[in-house]
């Protein structure tokens, strides 16, 4: 488990158990937001059979995203944390995700 603070831009950390979703509610003019969520829908049966998802830090990002339950669709600004994914994708993490992360050391 890993604490935000505990992760530098250019880190390599990885999650077992989980896959990456990205968001189709929330939309923003930059980089796609996401969270992780269970691999298979099974986090057990994914942590047993040794299913990990390897992601780069690249570090902390503030993107404005619409605020639905405001008239005239307001922005708000969020920091979030921008990763590349193993296949190469960009992905948002809220910081909370962090606690599923593990910083990979060689």
């Amino acid at each position: 488990m890993a604490l935000v603070r505990e992760v530098a831009p250019g880190d390599v950390v990885s999650a077992v158990g989980w896959d990456v979703a990205i968001s189709s509610k929330v939309h923003t003019s930059s980089l796609p937001v996401g969270w992780l969520i269970p691999h298979g829908m099974n986090h057990k049966a994914a942590v047993e059979m040794g299913h990990k998802i390897t992601l780069l830090y690249v570090g902390p990002v503030k993107l404005e995203i619409p605020v639905r339950d405001n008239p005239g669709y307001h922005k708000k600004t969020r920091k979030l944390h921008h990763f590349l994914t193993d296949e190469g994708s960009s992905i948002c993490l809220e910081g909370h995700e962090f606690r599923h992360l593990s910083v990979c050391t060689s």
